[in-house]
Order: structure tokens, then sequence, then C-alpha cells
């Protein structure tokens, strides 16, 4: 755990924000290769989505904790993510939303990408040759197939419905105080 200034919170947002621009890159070069070159890729997709949902959770901690002590002032004694009860609080719930559609939003970016998988015709532009005068195919392998993809993109959609089915039940029942009459608006 660490105390810092809200004013660092900038800094860490943009070295987080970089680092996962990178990682996104890398998962659109790594995902799918030649067949031929399957084995030796120079990233691990599977490695690289790991690593980029830790830092999604990250960033979207360092957001929530910056609105956090925006709305309720550093320091204050702002309510935890967890009532005394262990239900989720709506802070809670605002921010796994974050996280979900932070991460939809990447799978989306993802099948823009090559997900290429199996045999296809070769043409001028492939690097290999066959040798045995045979069809001239190359093969694709791709960690994330497109269907995979959607799947998830599907569940992780499924998610964000319940968590704000959720919010909705809070922000329907909850009552706050103004200070003002709102007819006098």
């Amino acid at each position: 755990m660490s105390e810092i200034k809200l004013r660092s919170t900038f800094q860490i947002l943009n070295d987080l924000g970089g680092e996962v621009s990178e990682i996104e890159r890398d998962l659109l070069i790594w995902n799918s290769v030649h067949a031929e070159l399957s084995e030796s890729r120079e990233q691990d997709p599977r490695a690289l989505l790991e690593r980029r949902e830790h830092l999604i959770s990250r960033l979207v901690e360092v957001k929530t904790v910056r609105a956090q002590a925006n709305a309720w002032g550093a320091n204050t004694g702002a309510p935890s993510h967890l009532s005394t009860d262990g239900k989720r609080t709506p802070l809670l719930m605002v921010n796994m939303v974050q996280e979900m559609k932070a991460f939809a939003a990447f799978l989306q970016t993802m099948l823009g990408g090559n997900c290429k998988h199996g045999k296809e015709p070769r043409s001028s532009r492939h690097v290999f040759d066959d040798d045995d005068g045979g069809p001239k195919f190359v093969e694709w392998h791709a960690v994330f197939k497109t269907v995979d993809i959607r799947e998830k993109i599907k569940a992780v959609r499924g998610q964000i419905r319940s968590l704000q089915d959720e919010l909705d039940v809070f922000n329907n029942t909850a009552t706050v105080e103004l200070s003002f009459d709102l007819d006098a608006m």
C-alpha cells in the first residue's frame, strides 16, 4: 500500500497507459504468426494479455482513487469499497464496470488485428516458398482466435450488464441531500 500525493497520479496514469499501449501493440503483432514461426514467437500472447489485465486493474484503481479523492476530498475517510456487511459498494461496482469496459474495448481492438488461424493460399506477399512443388499454402497459428475473442467479449458484456443492474438498483433506492431546492434552480 502506498500513500502518494494526488498530483502524482497523473504520471502514474501516463506510465500505465503507455505500457498498456505497448502491450496491445505487441499482442496485435504476435497473436497470429506463420506456423513455421509459432514456436519461436518473441512475445507470448497469453503472458502479454495477463500483464495487460494486471495493468488495466491498476489503471482503473488509480482512476477510481482520483475520482474518490476529488469527490470526497483526500484523506477524509471516504467510504471503502466494501460496506460493513461485506456487500459491494457502488464505488466498487463502478470500478468493476470501468475495468470490464476497458477489457471489452481491447478485445474489440484485437478483432481488428491478426487473428488468422489455419491454412490459406500463398500469395506474393508471403516470404516462405514450398520446396515440394505442391499447393502454395501458408499456415497461421493464432493463440487467440476470432471465435475465442468474440466469446470473451460476450461474457464480459454479460458481466457488465449484471453489474449495471446492481448499480441501477442502488441508484433507484439511494437518496442524497442537495444544498439547494430543485424548484429554485
